[in-house]
């Protein structure tokens, strides 16, 4: 496994910095976030930190309490299960959909996101890539396969629920590493199976990878 290093951007709105923190780990799930300490984190005034906070909560990643300010959203196994489910029911309906209408132009976005995501990954390896651009290319590929499926609102939702899922999946980079050649073969096989237009295979292929880290948790808990 690659040990990887996670970094946030300080040249980010004070928004985007926040939410970067949140789901790269810098903070624990359940954790207070204290309004003074973020103040002094982020240098940045109360009502600003509260503005973040609020659209935060809206998105899920934090929890607001009645009169006793904001948590970091939990990150029990019932939430992980249910992200699952919901990603690989949202994934498969719109790559299905996509597999079967897409044309040339979709073929083009989905070649192009899996060129720029292998890139990164071999990147990784030698840890010549951050995970933020790691996500951000990751997400690309798996938004460039569902986008012939003619519905924005399932991209939408399927774009919230890749966020949240990512949080766990930082959460084990920071334990077991970048999974390296298992992963990029997995991204590769995705990629050619839709560009195939071997519906079947991606599907299968993309529930097996959505629920990678889903499968290690329920093996640990299990030991």
């Amino acid at each position: 496994m690659t040990e990887l290093t996670l970094h946030i951007d300080e040249d980010l709105p004070l928004y985007e910095q926040l939410r970067n923190a949140l789901i790269y780990g810098s903070y624990e799930p359940g954790q207070k976030l204290k309004i003074d300490l973020l103040k002094r984190d982020f240098s940045a005034g109360q009502n600003a930190i509260r503005e973040a906070l609020v659209r935060l909560s809206v998105e899920g990643l934090v929890i607001a309490e009645d009169q006793k300010g904001f948590r970091v959203a939990p990150a029990g196994l019932d939430e992980l299960k249910d992200l699952a489910y919901m990603r690989n029911l949202l994934e498969a309906e719109a790559v299905g959909r996509s597999i079967d209408v897409g044309d040339l132009e979709w073929e083009g976005r989905v070649a192009a996101a899996m060129r720029k995501l292998n890139r990164t990954e071999e990147a990784l390896l030698n840890n010549d890539a951050s995970v933020e651009l790691w996500t951000r290319y990751d997400q690309e590929f798996h938004l460039a396969l569902m986008s012939a499926c003619g519905s924005k609102l399932m991209i939408r939702t399927y774009q919230d629920l890749f966020i949240k899922y990512r949080q766990y999946v930082v959460r084990e980079l920071k334990t077991q590493g970048f999974r390296g050649r298992e992963i990029i073969a997995e991204h590769l096989a995705i990629g050619e199976a839709a560009l195939a237009r071997d519906k079947a295979k991606c599907l299968a292929l993309l529930s097996d990878h959505a629920n990678t880290y889903l499968n290690r948790q329920l093996k640990q808990e299990r030991h």
